[in-house]
C-alpha cells in the first residue's frame, strides 16, 4: 500500500482510499475474532485438558474430535469470512482499480506524446 501512495496521482488515491480503510480494519476485525472465537478459547480448553489428563490426551483424537473443541474450531469461520471479505476483497479491489488506473494513465500519455 505504501509504494501505491507513492506510484498514484492523488485523483486516484483519493478513488482507492476508501477500499484500503476498509480493507485494513477488515483484516484487523478478522483476525481478532479468529483469535476471540477460537484460538484464545480452544488453546485454554486444551491447557485444562492437559493439566486434567496429560499431554497426550489433549493431542489426541478422543480430545480433539471432542464436541466442545470441534464447536470452537468451526467458530474461526466468523473471523475468516470478515477476513476475507471485509479485509482481503477490497484490499484486492483498490489493486484491481489502481492497476487499471495506471493503465489508463499510461495510455493518455502515450497518445499524447504520440500526438505531439
Amino acid at each position: 500500500m505504501y509504494v501505491m501512495r507513492e506510484v498514484s496521482p492523488d485523483a486516484l488515491w483519493s478513488r482507492n482510499e476508501k477500499y484500503l480503510k476498509v480493507g485494513f480494519w477488515g483484516l484487523n476485525l478478522g483476525l481478532a475474532l479468529q483469535v476471540v472465537l477460537s484460538l484464545f478459547p480452544g488453546g485454554l480448553l486444551q491447557v485444562w485438558d492437559v493439566l486434567q489428563n496429560g499431554y497426550w490426551h489433549a493431542r489426541s483424537i478422543d480430545y480433539l474430535g471432542g464436541e466442545l473443541p470441534r464447536l470452537i474450531e468451526w467458530l474461526r469461520i466468523v473471523g475468516d469470512m470478515v477476513f476475507i471479505f471485509a479485509g482481503v476483497l477490497p484490499i484486492a479491489i483498490a489493486l484491481l482499480l489502481s492497476y487499471l488506473g495506471f493503465q489508463r494513465g499510461h495510455a493518455v500519455r502515450t497518445e499524447q506524446r504520440l500526438a505531439h
